[in-house]
């Protein structure tokens, strides 16, 4: 369950050719006076109205409808259009790469060859005239669908040769974009007829590498065997996952420097805990760790018998931090309510900053049109190019994380909202900013599914914020899917004959991720702690660490224990995730955090529930 990092681009010069060669220049930036953000929002919907963007819209509806000629007419009229003809060419190539898939259906191979060879060539124009367009980063897929298509057309037609070149091109576009697990069983069916009728080398090395990415008896190999059986059998081999990792041979300084620290606190030598706490402070005040240290460097004072330090640590922590999970762990050590450090105020924001580039000007204004028009989907394929930078003002960047989560691209709204709080920003901790930090999204799914599997779904809602930032179409460079980014394989074991190409539809990964996370809870026996960290980690990595005795201590000791730091800080992340979730949705809190724990020596054999 790993997350992806949004990739980065340079920009060289002037773009003028983003929308084809007839783009103009960028307009001039809107006048940038200060409102409160809940003013921009609402302008935002009557005053950035396109007739362009309202014909994105129009071919967008038509092509969930199925209806390929009205797509195809208003393609047409996006092509010569300058600030949208990558859109027209995208959706061009969409409804002719699904004619054709008819076509194929029906039969009609010959009309369907046609049909596709001019989806594949309207896609490589959108490659050579649109080199900066927001559509280029799942080029490659939308390729390779095409050119499974092909491959099903030419194994009809006999072809063996062309099918195995147009299936083998299909197969590297996935393997670049780290989608292999995403290969349908149908193009692996397909490839390995054409091998049979005409084996070449490349078809042995190509089943090498698939037979190694999926499980013996996945449906994937049982196909391949059927068909290409001596091949297959000769490199079938068990599936394994790769181990996790972790840094500590070499580990920075000043994580070394905390583990000696925390080493003293779990020794209950608390007077060498407050002076090697408060010396890492010294050495490293910006350390990633600082908010860590600052907790324990408060309870270390507790137990001390010197409440009067560790209240006014704890204070100050809960003040400096209230969003971060030491912040609210503060908060409950200090007694204060988190409430207290958050604003009512809407923060003040503008629309436009000096600094933007011609490129990222052209996507912000074509972002806030299609919000406009009421297509999401889209503006937020534009916003999310729109990365916060240090030049911007915190101003334009409450903005940009506004429109960011209007569009849906919560990810980008979040990496915003983190930048600025690590500025110094307050705009993120008010009302208005945890709304956007805590978003309500497929809440009523969550609800129903994780209520029936006998699940918290709170819990679930915080987990889900973690995995994908309730982003359906999510998948990370190992191939973990959807919502709750399950890896294909575990969700087969999970939930038997799953169509891996449904994880995902929100609903489906919801509830393959809950029966998933509710044998996890079965396995540690209610401790929600132990489970999360598995989900993330794996169970034997979890049992691993349950032998080191600081581990049993509590959650908190549990989770300063844990050696990867991905883990730690998701583990963290959830709790504190859970805890903003249940103010807005039940208007409390659990008592403590202890709410997360059973303690191992105490566990007892239950059904599973949290």
């Amino acid at each position: 369950m790993l997350f992806r990092k949004p990739r980065k681009f340079t920009l060289i010069g002037f773009v003028l050719v983003f929308c084809g060669s007839t783009l103009a220049a960028p307009v001039p930036p809107a006048r940038s006076t200060s409102s409160t953000i809940d003013q921009l929002q609402a302008q935002l919907y009557k005053t950035h109205k396109s007739k362009s963007a309202s014909l994105v819209k129009k071919a967008h509806v038509a092509m969930l409808a199925h209806r390929f000629t009205d797509v195809k007419s208003a393609a047409t009229l996006l092509l010569a259009d300058s600030k949208y003809s990558d859109y027209g060419n995208w959706f061009m190539a969409s409804a002719l790469r699904e004619e054709g898939r008819n076509q194929s259906l029906a039969k009609n191979f010959a009309g369907a060859q046609k049909t596709i060879e001019k989806s594949i060539t309207s896609t490589l124009r959108l490659e050579a005239d649109h080199p900066y367009s927001p559509f280029l980063k799942d080029l490659p897929r939308d390729l390779a669908q095409s050119e499974f298509l092909m491959g099903y057309i030419y194994l009809n037609l006999k072809q063996w040769k062309n099918c195995q070149d147009s299936l083998e091109k299909a197969f590297y576009r996935m393997a670049t974009h780290s989608s292999l697990s995403l290969i349908p069983v149908s193009g692996l069916i397909n490839y390995a007829q054409a091998c049979a009728k005409q084996d070449t080398e490349s078809c042995a090395l190509w089943f090498q590498r698939f037979v190694r990415a999926y499980s013996s008896d996945s449906d994937e190999v049982d196909a391949m065997k059927k068909y290409y059986s001596p091949k297959v059998e000769r490199t079938v081999v068990n599936h394994s996952f790769p181990k996790a990792t972790q840094s500590y041979k070499a580990p920075d300084l000043d994580q070394a420097a905390f583990d000696e620290a925390m080493k003293s606190y779990a020794d209950s030598n608390y007077g060498e805990a407050i002076t090697a706490f408060n010396k890492f402070l010294d050495d490293y005040p910006k350390s990633g760790h600082r908010f860590r240290v600052r907790y324990w460097l408060g309870q270390s004072y507790a137990q001390k018998k010197d409440p009067e330090n560790s209240k006014k640590i704890l204070e100050s922590l809960r003040h400096d931090s209230p969003l971060t999970f030491y912040g609210l762990m503060a908060s409950i050590g200090s007694g204060q309510e988190i409430d207290d450090e958050v604003s009512d105020e809407l923060p003040t924001a503008v629309s436009r900053d000096p600094n933007l580039t011609p490129l990222e000007a052209i996507r912000l204004r074509r972002g806030e049109e299609l919000l406009a028009e009421g297509d999401p989907e889209f503006a937020g394929a534009e916003l999310k190019e729109v990365k916060s930078r240090d030049p911007f003002s915190n101003s334009f960047l409450i903005y940009l994380s506004m429109l960011d989560s209007e569009a849906g691209s919560y990810v980008t709204s979040f990496q915003i909202l983190q930048d600025l709080l690590a500025r110094g920003s307050t705009a993120p901790i008010s009302n208005y900013g945890l709304k956007m930090l805590f978003p309500m999204v497929f809440n009523k799914a969550i609800q129903r599914i994780a209520t029936d599997q006998g699940l918290d779904p709170i819990f679930v809602l915080a987990l889900i914020k973690q995995e994908s930032a309730f982003d359906p179409k999510a998948l990370s460079s190992s191939g973990a899917m959807g919502l709750m980014q399950l890896m294909p394989a575990t969700a087969q074991e999970t939930q038997s004959n799953l169509d891996k190409t449904r994880l995902t539809e929100p609903e489906m990964n919801i509830l393959v991720g809950t029966k998933y996370l509710k044998g996890l809870l079965k396995k540690y026996n209610g401790n929600l702690a132990l489970a999360t960290a598995a989900y993330n980690a794996g169970p034997r990595a979890v049992d691993r660490w349950l032998k080191e005795p600081r581990a049993k201590k509590g959650v908190l000791e549990f989770i300063e224990s844990i050696p990867y730091r991905e883990t730690r800080e998701y583990v963290a992340s959830i709790i504190r995730n859970y805890y903003w979730y249940s103010k807005k949705l039940k208007n409390g809190l659990p008592a403590s955090v202890d709410f997360f724990w059973t303690k191992p020596s105490e566990i007892k054999p239950q059904n599973g529930s949290a």
